[in-house]
């Protein structure tokens, strides 16, 4: 009898099938990483205009005409609820579409 141990030919997986299933893990891992940050951005970027346009904006103060009370660069939450809201407080002319254009009032001005 022999005492020389039968060793078994290893065989492994060719290199191609390895770099295809990484390949294809890599593709699959971007695709589902972009999905995601699209519906982020697509739930996100609505909410905030609507949250931004109606309720609460965040400002800076630019100038020192507000001082001693608040200083340049200080930043503010401005409540838009509190004023009501008129042709004006709806961006890109949408609100002269709902609540109408009134050019019978001249003495209307807009500061920015």
């Amino acid at each position: 009898m022999n005492d020389i141990p039968k060793q078994q030919p290893v065989t492994e997986p060719p290199v191609a099938e390895e770099a295809k299933q990484e390949k294809g893990g890599l593709k699959n891992k971007l695709f589902h990483e972009f999905r995601e940050t699209a519906m982020t951005i697509a739930i996100f970027v609505p909410f905030w205009l609507v949250f931004s346009t109606f309720v609460y904006e965040l400002r800076s103060i630019p100038s020192e005409s507000m001082v001693p009370a608040l200083q340049v660069g200080d930043r503010v939450a401005v409540a838009k609820f509190a004023y009501g809201y008129n042709r004006n407080s709806i961006p890109f002319g949408i609100g002269t579409l709902f609540i109408g254009d009134n050019k019978d009032n001249p003495n209307e001005s807009v500061f920015a």
